[in-house]
């Protein structure tokens, strides 16, 4: 555990996972209806980091990667995150296209795929979140970025305004025709609006 990462006792931390993991449940639920097959997901690895840390929790911030972003308004402002190493990202996109070769990143032409897809499962994570906590997200149009993690998450944080120095960070592998994509889900909260969530979750947030 990173030293400047809030230490948490186990309920909160069995409480954060279990949310988290019902949440990408139903990512995964989502997936499954895009490409018709039958998806699996593993135990969620769920933290709440410092700002400065989450590119380095992906791999490194030079480490290639593709991201759909969101930005939330309403109850609980702030921004969305999915962010996928490249073979990740190639696997997805193809599942949707068929168009992708192994090791690519995707191109222009399937850009628009990555940013549907992504969007989804950016989506029916937010739902879960919003039926648990009672919080209406209100996610607008994503966006998408291929680039070094750190170039990624860079962007984003000069987009965000009132941010906070913590951020949600849940990493989970999905399972598709014995294929495994890995990605993180970055929740990158304006300020007041992880207070909001986590008492909703029971979780002290100092």
């Amino acid at each position: 555990m990173s030293k400047r990462e809030r230490e948490y006792s186990e309920v909160e931390i069995d409480a954060f996972t279990e949310v988290c993991n019902i949440c990408a449940g139903h990512a995964a639920a989502a997936l499954s209806k895009i490409v018709d097959t039958k998806v699996e997901i593993s135990v969620p690895v769920a933290r709440i980091l410092p700002l400065s840390e989450v590119a380095e929790s992906f791999g490194g911030p030079e480490r290639e990667a593709a991201g759909v972003y969101m930005r939330l308004e309403g109850a609980c402002p702030g921004s969305i995150l999915l962010l996928l190493d490249r073979e990740s990202a190639v696997a997805l996109t193809g599942y949707l296209t068929g168009k992708l070769k192994q090791g690519e990143l995707p191109e222009r032409a399937t850009l628009s795929a990555f940013q549907e897809i992504g969007g989804m499962l950016l989506g029916s994570y937010l739902n879960a979140l919003g039926q648990i906590t009672k919080y209406k997200f209100k996610p607008l149009v994503p966006a998408v970025a291929v680039d070094m993690a750190g170039a990624i998450i860079g962007t984003i944080i000069a987009d965000l305004k009132g941010i906070n120095l913590w951020v949600f960070n849940v990493e989970t592998k999905f399972k598709v025709s014995n294929e495994e994509i890995a990605g993180h889900i970055v929740m990158f909260p304006d300020e007041g609006t992880l207070k909001r969530i986590t008492e909703r979750l029971g979780i002290s947030v100092e």
